[in-house]
């Protein structure tokens, strides 16, 4: 069991840098999406809401969610669906198709954050500061 605690503790680490990775590249690739799709500006702030919408969303979801599956899969499906759609994101040219990916871009890092925290605090009873604040660092780490 000692293995797969620090396992899961990996794992749940590298999808703190998955958070961090999906909020720097929308930034940072916004002239060139606007330039690529055409965009104005309107559509534009609209991706970024939409990120930000699914991460609320899922935050707000993903603790009852957590309290009633298992901590590990809802990590696994906010992962996923972070991993899927940052991959997928811009290879359709129908706008709405890409905002519906950075919609579950937002929901998959939500769905993230609401099951890691609890997960590790369970993970290590009477170290959740440090853990946490580990965990945290590989989010600022990736950015």
């Amino acid at each position: 069991m000692p293995e797969k605690r620090w396992l899961i503790t990996f794992g749940a680490f590298i999808s703190m840098s998955f958070i961090g990775m999906s909020r720097t590249f929308l930034g940072t690739a916004l002239p060139a999406i606007r330039s690529s799709f055409d965009l104005n500006i309107l559509q534009a702030g609209t991706l970024t809401a939409l990120l930000q919408l699914g991460f609320s969303i899922a935050v707000l979801v993903g603790g009852p969610i957590s309290d009633i599956f298992k901590k590990q899969s809802v990590l696994l499906l906010g992962c996923l669906l972070i991993g899927i759609n940052l991959i997928l994101f811009g290879f359709s040219e129908w706008f709405w198709i890409n905002l519906f990916g950075i919609t579950l871009i937002g929901i998959g890092g939500g769905l993230i954050e609401s099951s890691s925290n609890p997960l590790l605090i369970q993970l290590f009873p009477g170290r959740e500061s440090t853990v946490l604040n580990l965990h945290h660092f590989f989010f600022a780490w990736s950015l």
